[in-house]
């Protein structure tokens, strides 16, 4: 059996990118919020918006290719839609793995294209309403397209990540968005000090994601790889196997992803066009700040995934439950701090920077914190549940979303709450049955209580701390 062992460099790797990853946002936000306009600011949260959007054409690749290549350097000689073959054995599948490489080629360049005529039309015609016309920002039509070209190249270059993390190169992986966030964060300096304004920003975004494609690439087909690569040979139904595979949950994490959107996003969608744009600007700020905090707090579950699938692929449930109730409490204490330090100090360093844009009022902030810190709870046991190749959420993320749009429009169309409820909206349909049932699911199916749970998540965490401190 193949182990995918994650080591400590793994975890310190997945910080050290995430902590980059996040500061190419910060370590720029003061310069964004200083030197451009309330009108740009508002425009770049909104093109982002509508780029998440855009962005759920992946439908629900990515995470299922990284499982798949998992599978396969777990051991795996097959394929499922649904399930896995507990206890395979064996070494890695070349054959398996060189078609499995041709079919994930093959669904980005159709994906990416996609994206980019999406984005060309519809998207076009939601930045030009909200922008009055491409009038309110200079250049504002140019910078559109810049940023639709620079989200193609993005898109395509996705499944790069899901290969390395797949495989169990997660270090490799995190060195990868560390040096394309390095370079984003010195391009998107350099640009704005030189007064090329909201344009620099996205040209930035351009070009960056090239340098972590050229160097994901170096990685994953190192030599070794490429010469039990070459001169394999696979049929047409082969191909259709593992494609029918990938696809069968795929599409429902994709429409999933939809249902996300509508919960997390369409509320932000909705307020361009009803909101002024110091409200827009507002709102786009708290969600960045608090995206930040989850990012950080959810790293180390990410980075323990490839092993919560070997696990699983051996059957080893004792390992897989400690492995993932480590991960939850860790996130627990890195969300429950970072939200603390968002909701009390954030208004404060935004003043110390002289940011043309505010946080909401503190009332806001803490509801939206909650909704945030719960959402994110429940979206962790979900991915959990995925990981055991079963997706049974997509009829309450459907539900979830599309109840959440419409109370979204029913609060901007005939009341004045604004974004107070926007938020209540989105946390009360959430508490209603998903922040509580997909948690309870993963207690049920390991038989074990949620004090246990987190019993075995602290006795982890004090082991590891202690280890730490004998070395």
């Amino acid at each position: 059996m193949s182990n995918i062992d994650i080591s400590k460099g793994d975890i310190i790797w997945s910080y050290v990118s995430q902590f980059f990853n996040i500061a190419s946002g910060l370590i720029t936000l003061p310069l964004i919020l200083h030197l451009l306009s309330t009108e740009e600011i508002a425009m770049n949260y909104l093109m982002l918006t509508v780029t998440t959007l855009v962005t759920l054409m992946d439908f629900g690749f990515t995470p299922q290719i990284s499982r798949q290549v998992s599978y396969v350097y777990s051991g795996a000689t097959k394929l499922l839609k649904e399930g896995i073959v507990e206890g395979s054995t064996g070494t890695v599948n070349y054959q398996l793995l060189a078609c499995l490489l041709s079919v994930t080629r093959r669904i980005f360049r159709i994906i990416s294209a996609i994206v980019l005529v999406l984005l060309m039309t519809l998207g076009t015609w939601y930045m030009y309403f909200v922008t009055e016309g491409f009038s309110n920002v200079d250049n504002s039509f140019a910078i559109w397209l810049v940023f639709c070209t620079s989200s193609f190249f993005s898109i395509y270059f996705k499944y790069y990540d899901s290969l390395l993390v797949g495989r169990g190169l997660v270090k490799e992986s995190k060195q990868c968005i560390l040096a394309s966030k390095v370079l984003q964060i010195v391009l998107v300096y350099v640009l704005l000090l030189a007064s090329v304004g909201l344009m620099g920003v996205c040209i930035a975004n351009l070009i960056s994601p090239f340098l972590g494609r050229y160097l994901a690439h170096h990685f994953f087909y190192d030599n070794g790889t490429i010469s039990k690569l070459y001169g394999q040979a696979f049929s047409d139904e082969l191909k259709s196997e593992i494609f029918q595979a990938i696809w069968y949950n795929a599409k429902k994490v994709g429409i999933n992803f939809i249902g996300t959107y509508c919960t997390r996003q369409f509320g932000m969608f909705l307020i361009g066009l009803y909101l002024a744009s110091d409200v827009v600007a507002s709102y786009g700020l708290m969600m960045q700040f608090v995206t930040i905090v989850t990012s950080i707090s959810v790293t180390f579950f990410g980075t323990l995934q490839p092993q919560i699938i070997s696990y699983r692929i051996q059957g080893d449930r004792v390992k897989t439950i400690r492995r993932f109730s480590y991960s939850i409490i860790v996130y627990y204490l890195l969300c429950i701090c970072g939200l603390a330090v968002v909701v009390f100090l954030g208004s404060w360093a935004l003043n110390l920077i002289g940011s043309n844009a505010q946080l909401p009022t503190l009332n806001i902030l803490l509801l939206y914190s909650l909704v945030c810190f719960l959402e994110e709870n429940h979206s962790n046991f979900a991915i959990f549940i995925s990981s055991g190749n079963q997706v049974p959420f997509v009829p309450a993320a459907l539900i979830s979303g599309f109840l959440i749009c419409i109370g979204d429009f029913v609060v901007l169309q005939f009341t004045s709450l604004g974004l107070l409820g926007i938020i209540l909206i989105q946390g009360g349909v959430q508490l209603a049955y998903n922040n509580w049932y997909w948690p309870r699911w993963v207690f049920k199916e390991y038989r074990i209580s949620f004090r246990e749970f987190l019993k075995s998540g602290l006795c982890e965490l004090y082991g590891m701390l202690k280890k730490i401190m004998q070395t």
